[in-house]
């Protein structure tokens, strides 16, 4: 069975607690958004497997939470150096390791 995500979004003025694929189904609304962070967590809890994507006011995905693990408290952030300066220094290590220097 594969994980499901488990999605906590805004709505009318507060949060609500979505599974994915139940786009239908009634859901309760929270008061705050770390009430509905709550709901999701003991949702996900009663599975095998799963994680929960928190989202902002905007809809935007703020968070993932996978399944036994806390919360992130930021996104990833992009590299400042750039994807060629990465490519290059990846580049120079791998030729480095196969010249057995």
């Amino acid at each position: 069975m594969s994980a499901k995500t488990t999605h906590v979004i805004p709505k009318n003025g507060g949060w609500v607690v979505r599974k994915e694929g139940s786009a239908n189904r009634r859901s309760d609304l929270y008061a705050t958004q770390k009430e509905a962070i709550q709901a999701a967590r003991d949702i996900v809890q009663g599975t095998s497997a799963g994680q929960i994507v928190i989202h902002r006011l905007d809809g935007s995905m703020r968070t993932q939470d996978i399944h036994g693990l806390p919360a992130l408290q930021r996104p990833p952030r992009k590299s400042k150096l750039g994807t060629r300066a990465i490519e290059r220094a990846v580049s120079a290590v791998i030729r480095e390791r196969l010249s057995g220097d």
